[in-house]
């Protein structure tokens, strides 16, 4: 499965807090918005809501992270980690469109996202399987 949030587009408005499940992926409350594209990134796509550095998102079934679309508008590290112990760390680049590739093994339920820049980076096409 892969979640991007142009088709479908996202619900709501672009930069307002983006609530619940899309995607078959549980966004929380008030944790996530979407953006509409910019420079790097040529596509819609979700950031934090708010200027943190750490935001959680589950999936509806157990599923294994597969890749995910990041990009920065600053120089930042980030960090993907789940209920099962797996992480990954990457280095992405100003005004970058990066895709990583997790290589996780095994499914989990819940997915945090860390960033050193904060909300100055966004996900998209986020791809996973039960």
């Amino acid at each position: 499965m892969v979640v991007n949030f142009d088709n479908p587009k996202a619900p709501g408005n672009p930069y307002v807090a983006f609530n619940g499940i899309f995607g078959g992926i549980n966004w929380g409350t008030n944790k996530w918005s979407w953006e509409p594209a910019f420079a790097d990134d040529p596509n819609n796509s979700i950031s934090f809501l708010f200027n943190v550095n750490s935001v959680s998102f589950s999936f509806v079934t157990a599923s294994k992270l597969i890749s995910v679309e990041i990009t920065s508008q600053d120089n930042c590290t980030v960090t993907l980690a789940d209920d099962q112990a797996q992480t990954a760390s990457y280095t992405v680049a100003n005004n970058s469109l990066q895709t990583v590739q997790t290589k996780w093994s095994r499914p989990s339920h819940t997915v945090t996202v860390g960033s050193s820049c904060g909300w100055d980076m966004a996900l998209d096409n986020i791809t996973y399987s039960h």
